[in-house]
Formats: structure tokens, C-alpha cells, sequence
């Protein structure tokens, strides 16, 4: 997900940038703590994210959930069950099914990992937070109140920013605007003030564009 002409009548559900493996490689090295198990990618797109986490991690159980049929193919591959659908509507009967699961506070995830279409950015939050016990959210710096309805939200649901700074999502040279990873835990939510921090440069030769990453690890059974 970009930031180049985003917010924009061109934009809405169909938005595709893809994530270079960089940014993911990043946040898992700092938050090395996160659990394995199952694992929500929201808005999957070709499962960039999904490929960066199974190239260091072998106990995590993907589901994705992508709008775009054609992807079903290639999110396949990565391991994933895979949903056609646009996320907010599968979230809602996902949430529906699990409402006894959910009311005794066992989310169906343990962790959301994701780069959201931005115009839907926050209602995918809202999403994984009900059905994820860790989100982790990928979106531009200022997201986070740059928007009456953002800025409601947020200032009584902060939760922590690692910075990443600025991202190449298509080869030409790189986005406008830095990013950062927004992250809930279990003990996070309804909170006013969350943690900053800067993660550690990349390199330049690490940050060239590619989408290639070694075939993911056969995933362990628990």
C-alpha cells in the first residue's frame, strides 16, 4: 500500500502495493515475542507479507483473506487457506460465528499482520482487533490522526508506532511519506498513550525492490 494518489476516487477496495519484504523483516526482529499459531493477513493482495514472515518463521498457520481472485492462485502457494472475499464482510461473519468464543475473551488469531487498503485502513483495525490478540498494522506516519474518525478512535485506543521510515512499494524510487508498524497486544486496548521508536535502518542494498524470498518453511504442527 502506497500513499501516492491514496484517499483518492481511484483508490477504494482494489488498491494493490505490493510490500517489500524489508519492512515485515523489520518489525518481526523487534517483536520476536509475537506468538506462532494462527496468523490473519487482511487484504492479502500476492501474500508479499505472508512470504516475508515464512521466510524466518516456521510455526505460523496463515489464513488470507484477499478481494481479488485472481491472487487465490499464488496466496495459495504460500501455504495459506485462502478467502475470496472483501475482508470487512468475511470479519463480520467470522465475528458472528465466534461470538460465544469471542464473549469469554479467545479471539479465533493470535496474530494480525497487514497493510490495508488505506480508505478502509481503520475498519480493518477495528476488525482485527475483535478477532486478533496482537494487530499489527502497517500504514503511513501520520495515519493515526490526520482524520477526525482516526483521531476519535485513537486517542482512547493507542497503540504502539515502530517508525520504518520510507517505502519503495513499486521499484520507482519510493513513497513520499514514512511508515510505521501501529501495534495492539492483549493489554493494549482502550489505553490513551502508547510507545515510539525508531526501528533500525536497512540498508540500501537490503531495501531494493523484490518481491523474491526463499520458498517458506514447512510449517510446525502444534
Amino acid at each position: 500500500m502506497s500513499s501516492t494518489n491514496r484517499g483518492t476516487k481511484g483508490g477504494g477496495d482494489a488498491e494493490f502495493y505490493p510490500t517489500p519484504p524489508w519492512p515485515t523483516l523489520r518489525i518481526l526482529e523487534r517483536l520476536a515475542h509475537l506468538p506462532g499459531g494462527p496468523w490473519l493477513e487482511a487484504g492479502a493482495g500476492d501474500g508479499s507479507i505472508i512470504r516475508a514472515v515464512n521466510a524466518v518463521r516456521s510455526d505460523v498457520l496463515w489464513t488470507a483473506v484477499e478481494l481479488r481472485a485472481e491472487c487465490r492462485v499464488t496466496l495459495a502457494q504460500t501455504g495459506a487457506d485462502v478467502h475470496i472475499a472483501p475482508f470487512q464482510r468475511w470479519a463480520h461473519r467470522r465475528i458472528e460465528s465466534a461470538a460465544a468464543r469471542l464473549a469469554r475473551g479467545e479471539r479465533p488469531f493470535r496474530v494480525a499482520m497487514f497493510n490495508p487498503p488505506f480508505s478502509q485502513a481503520l475498519a480493518f483495525v477495528q476488525a482485527c482487533l475483535e478477532l486478533c490478540d496482537y494487530v499489527v498494522c502497517l500504514q503511513r506516519l501520520p495515519w493515526i490522526g490526520d482524520e477526525r474518525e482516526r483521531h476519535s478512535y485513537f486517542s482512547t485506543n493507542m497503540p504502539d508506532v515502530y517508525s520504518i521510515g520510507r517505502i519503495d512499494f513499486d521499484g520507482r524510487g519510493g513513497d513520499s511519506i514514512p511508515y510505521a508498524w501501529f501495534v495492539w497486544g492483549p493489554t493494549t486496548r482502550g489505553r490513551r498513550a502508547g510507545a515510539f521508536e525508531l526501528l533500525p535502518i536497512t540498508p540500501a542494498h537490503e531495501k531494493r525492490w523484490q518481491r523474491i524470498l526463499p520458498p517458506p518453511r514447512q510449517p510446525q504442527l502444534f
